[in-house]
């Protein structure tokens, strides 16, 4: 199954009795994603036109993420409303999710799981 391609990097956990602190857990980690470019390891890169009409993936792609679980989930004063991914701005990256203090307020308010990965294209 696709467990076999999540790798867990490192994990934080925050102090969710600390009323200041609405992260309450923090997931880095890197999944295998199947790739329809021609070179995958090359930042500048094209898309293999057989590979996307056959369906048939060239491979296989490292892709890291983050993950964010609220401290309103941990303690179970929210019930989880929706798994949120992220898309982050040009020339951002997945840490964007962790460091815009108003997307953890509002996950933690709203009762949301949030994910975020390093877009490529």
């Amino acid at each position: 199954g696709w467990d076999q391609n999540v790798e867990t990097i490192h994990i934080i956990n925050n102090n969710c009795s600390n009323e200041n602190v609405v992260t309450g857990r923090i997931v880095h980690g890197v999944i295998s994603v199947p790739t329809f470019s021609i070179d995958s390891g090359n930042r500048e890169n094209e898309l293999d036109n057989e590979a996307i009409q056959t369906g048939i993936p060239t491979g296989l792609m490292p892709v890291k993420f983050v993950v964010t679980i609220p401290c309103s989930l941990i303690t179970g004063s929210e019930n989880l409303r929706a798994i949120v991914d992220y898309g982050h701005g040009i020339l951002g990256s997945r840490e964007e999710l962790i460091d815009m203090d108003y997307l953890q307020r509002f996950a933690n308010k709203q009762g949301y799981v949030m994910a975020a990965t390093d877009w490529r294209g």
